[in-house]
């Protein structure tokens, strides 16, 4: 809009209709009770796009401190929203490719305790030796062993290239770090040492828990690069990272460094340190800036950083960087921290005698999946569990099958969907079974459980879910989840 056709307008003009009534309520709450409010706002153009907008609303007062009415500053952040979000992305996918190599060799190394007990006894089967049951338990606690790995594995590299990153809930740093140490030893050259101390049981903060781990993994790359693929051609790779984490409360010169930091609010203090090469102190300054990097350009984007300063920024937090060429870099990272009964964590720790008890369900489990090995485990243990099984072999065979069993008297009590098949997709199987039932419950299953399509169907309360590889005890257990619903 113009200033004509704006002056002397309600604000309601702009207004996008994005925000609840209850947004409204609070917003106006703190203008009242504190006289100013800060965020963001999303509003709606003359041509009808919709904008964001940084924006600061206070009380206006005259020179008798009477209110008169409220003044109003807003900022177009939709590009720059925009910008952090590309950066976020390239650097997730620049942090991916730094941990490729490490992870596919840890990975090769899970296979070897996977093939090797597997190839032994198939040799000794073929002598027609007699096994030793010794050595028979040996080789499945390897080859389980092995594949829990390999599970953790999966699980840490499909969380780090999550790009769902808007829910904002308690975030255990602890719990985050920990993650990042197990991917770290996994990847890094093994040139280097790392130092988790983590002294404290657990650091609540309100956040998203991937950004917060991207943060913190760009760190743990950027400080294995200064040891290693950014040091001269002469140098012997290697050194020390250490990660810290402690309680600190404000002091003035806190303040004085970050005028924006909250008095009475403690924060959680994660240290990233390494005794690198250092960062020369006439760039130090330009570190933030995007696109700006020190690195060789087939290693650094130079997004990196410039994303982890607006992550913390936007988690209402500061990051502090001292240097020395030479002698190594040190990160800290300061996050606002959450207190209360209601936020302590409730450890759900399952008895591991109870995940043995078997399921007291008698049943009829439907097992729709392409792989027939699959479908082979999935009867052995629905059986095991007491149920009778039929299986199909794909989506199309899937939905006929159903129909056959309704029309034979033979309904299934519960359906165990592969999500990925040829010909006719999980989700898409799921819609035409549930034409023909509306209530039948169903299990979806499939080897990534960030799928946006699996997240949709489970949000919404239509579908269970177990992620690939399971074992006979997640089986039981999500079995027993089913059963306890309906």
């Amino acid at each position: 809009y113009s200033s004509v056709e704006a002056i002397g307008k309600n604000p309601n003009l702009i207004a996008s209709g994005k925000h609840s009534r209850e947004f409204f309520i609070e917003m106006w709450e703190i203008i009242e009770n504190q006289g100013i409010w800060k965020g963001v706002i999303t509003n709606k153009t003359k041509a009808g796009e919709f904008i964001k907008e940084e924006a600061v609303i206070s009380v206006l007062y005259d020179d008798d401190y009477k209110r008169i009415g409220y003044v109003s500053v807003q900022r177009d952040i939709t590009e720059e929203l925009l910008l952090q979000k590309h950066s976020r992305e390239a650097q997730k996918m620049t942090v991916v490719k730094n941990l490729v190599g490490g992870i596919a060799h840890d990975f090769n190394n899970v296979l070897s305790g996977i093939k090797g007990p597997i190839s032994l006894i198939e040799a000794m089967l073929q002598s027609n030796a007699q096994i030793p049951m010794e050595k028979l338990e040996k080789y499945i606690t390897m080859i389980s062993e092995s594949n829990k790995r390999a599970s953790d594995l999966v699980g840490q590299f499909s969380e780090i290239s999550n790009s769902n990153e808007t829910e904002i809930e308690p975030v255990d740093l602890i719990e985050s770090l920990n993650h990042l140490k197990d991917v770290s030893e996994s990847s890094f050259d093994k040139s280097i040492t790392l130092h988790f101390e983590l002294e404290v049981p657990q650091a609540m903060v309100m956040g998203n828990k991937t950004q917060m781990e991207q943060v913190f993994l760009n760190l743990l790359v950027n400080a294995s690069h200064a040891l290693t693929l950014m040091r001269q051609d002469k140098d012997t790779w290697g050194g020390e990272i250490t990660v810290s984490i402690s309680k600190s409360v404000p002091t003035t010169h806190f303040f004085k460094i970050h005028p924006d930091a909250q008095d009475g609010i403690e924060y959680w203090t994660v240290i990233v340190q390494d005794n690198g090469i250092g960062i020369e102190k006439h760039i130090l300054s330009n570190i933030f800036t995007p696109f700006f990097t020190t690195k060789k350009s087939k290693v650094g984007s130079g997004l990196g950083l410039y994303m982890c300063y607006n992550i913390i920024k936007k988690h209402n937090g500061f990051i502090d960087v001292y240097s020395e060429k030479g002698y190594g870099t040190t990160f800290k990272i300061f996050l606002p921290m959450i207190v209360g009964d209601d936020l302590n964590k409730e450890l759900q720790l399952t008895i591991e005698n109870s995940l043995h008890k078997p399921v007291k369900r008698s049943g009829h489990m439907l097992i729709i999946d392409d792989e027939p090995y699959l479908r082979e485990v999935g009867v052995d243990m629905a059986q095991l569990c007491g149920l009778k099984t039929t299986t199909a072999f794909d989506g199309i065979d899937g939905v006929k099958t159903f129909q056959n069993l309704i029309e034979l008297g033979a309904k299934p009590t519960v359906i165990l969907l592969d999500m990925v098949m040829p010909h006719m997709n999980g989700k898409d199987t799921l819609e035409e079974i549930r034409k023909i039932d509306r209530n039948i419950p169903v299990i979806l299953t499939s080897g990534f459980g960030s799928d946006s399509r699996v997240l949709e169907v489970v949000n919404s309360g239509d579908a269970f879910f177990i992620q690939k590889p399971y074992s006979v005890n997640s089986f039981k257990d999500i079995l027993k989840k089913v059963f306890d619903h309906y």
